[in-house]
């Protein structure tokens, strides 16, 4: 029979909760990325540079699994979780926010 404890349109509601968790963990990494920034004059190369001195471990993608993602750019940076449409970044110098934003996706353009 049916689950009492699911109703109508609650598998979306987890994949906002899901999503929400994705954006926290994006936002603290970038501020993150920013702290290494000040403190060392350059940008990190990897997130790994971060642990443990800025991050306790590179934060879980909540909505893909795996790990959030950096992506340096000639001009800053991008971090960003698989979003919900399950895709990755494929190209980190050609996204704009507004393909991020159609795509469904969790990010941070980040720009120096």
């Amino acid at each position: 029979g049916d689950d009492p404890f699911t109703w109508p349109g609650s598998e979306s509601i987890y994949i906002i909760d899901l999503a929400y968790q994705a954006q926290l963990r994006v936002a603290w990494t970038a501020v993150s990325v920013e702290r290494f920034h000040l403190a060392k004059g350059r940008l990190p190369e990897t997130l790994q540079e971060l642990v443990p001195e800025y991050l306790e471990a590179i934060p879980e993608d909540s909505l893909g699994g795996g790990l959030i993602k950096y992506s340096p750019r000639s001009q800053g940076y991008v971090v960003h979780a698989v979003g919900a449409d399950g895709e990755s970044l494929e190209n980190v110098e050609a996204v704009s926010a507004d393909e991020y934003l159609h795509a469904r996706k969790v990010f941070l353009v980040i720009e120096h």
